[in-house]
């Protein structure tokens, strides 16, 4: 018998004042999949697993560690805006030509996708910022996962992920399917029962009783983000590519992974291309909006993702 075990992992959305993610982004997703699938969501054993990362939901600040992120991005954001600059004294602020509706997009995009979206990427490209981001989603992953591995039963991880999140996903399945590497999260920062969860899950991996299920990667950026790694440097100077058996993909011919994009959405790219062999991936186009900020968020609710989705839980399931 096989269980199958979904998690989500989100980004940092752009929004002052973020909601909780398990309303505002994950059951609008759970949602629109179960409109036009009643059955579909059934085939899940347990309830979801909503990783929270990166505010303080529900509760006052000021938090601490990567709590703080979504507060820091929106203080320098604002800092940073030029109508913060003109109110400065002292300031130099000469007049320009701008025509209203160029300068409505361009600065929309300027201080909501770029200056948040790619502070996300830069904190968690930084070693501490990293650091505290797996410390909180590897623990929470560990925590809930582990208790569902009782008896010999096959296990299936599904993973629906978007943006930064998309890469903090695909991370987590390195370090619990990559047999050959030993993950910094368990040699350096987790401890007691967080560590025991984990090396449960990768000794239950290297068995073969836990396997990667699915993968859904909306908003990709792991263009971006493997660029981190030296040995990903050299692999891709060589015109090598990504093995899909480091995060736990075997299959030849079945898609088992989908990543979406707009091509409209500044930081979200196909990322089937980096991996060979690369049947078990698919890049899927959609449009979830042709202003560049909304683009990167509403593919959650959008009903082409949800089509695809339930295709792919269905066979894989």
């Amino acid at each position: 018998m096989t269980k199958n075990i979904l998690i989500f992992i989100h980004g940092i959305t752009p929004n002052s004042n973020p909601p909780d993610p398990e309303n505002a982004q994950y059951r609008r997703l759970l949602d629109a999949v179960a409109a036009k699938d009643p059955s579909i969501l059934k085939k899940f054993d347990d309830e979801p697993i909503f990783v929270k990362w990166g505010a303080l939901y529900g509760s006052p600040p000021p938090g601490k560690g990567h709590q703080r992120l979504d507060r820091a991005e929106e203080f320098a954001s604002d800092r940073a805006s030029d109508d913060n600059a003109k109110k400065m004294p002292g300031n130099v602020w000469n007049r320009q030509l701008r025509l209203p509706i160029i300068a409505g997009i361009i600065d929309d995009i300027k201080y909501s996708v770029i200056s948040k979206g790619l502070a996300d990427a830069l904190y968690y490209a930084a070693p501490d910022g990293e650091e505290l981001v797996r410390a909180e989603v590897y623990s929470q992953l560990a925590r809930e996962i582990a208790p569902l591995l009782k008896g010999k039963d096959e296990v299936r991880l599904h993973f629906v992920t978007h943006s930064l999140g998309v890469s903090i996903g695909h991370d987590f399945a390195y370090a619990v399917f990559n047999p050959g590497q030993k993950s910094s999260f368990v040699k350096d920062h987790a401890t007691g029962s967080v560590r025991a969860n984990f090396k449960t899950l990768q000794k239950r991996a290297k068995e073969g009783t836990l396997k990667f299920g699915s993968f859904v990667g909306m908003a990709s950026q792991l263009p971006l983000f493997i660029m981190r790694s030296q040995k990903v440097v050299e692999l891709f100077a060589a015109g090598k590519y990504l093995d899909p058996v480091d995060i736990g993909v075997t299959s030849k011919k079945e898609v088992v992974v989908k990543f979406f994009y707009d091509p409209d959405d500044l930081l979200g790219f196909p990322s089937r291309g980096l991996y060979s062999p690369n049947d078990a991936f698919c890049d899927v186009r959609v449009q979830t909006g042709q202003n560049p900020a909304t683009a990167h968020t509403d593919y959650w609710w959008n009903s082409d993702v949800a089509d695809q989705v339930i295709e792919l839980w269905k066979r894989r399931t």
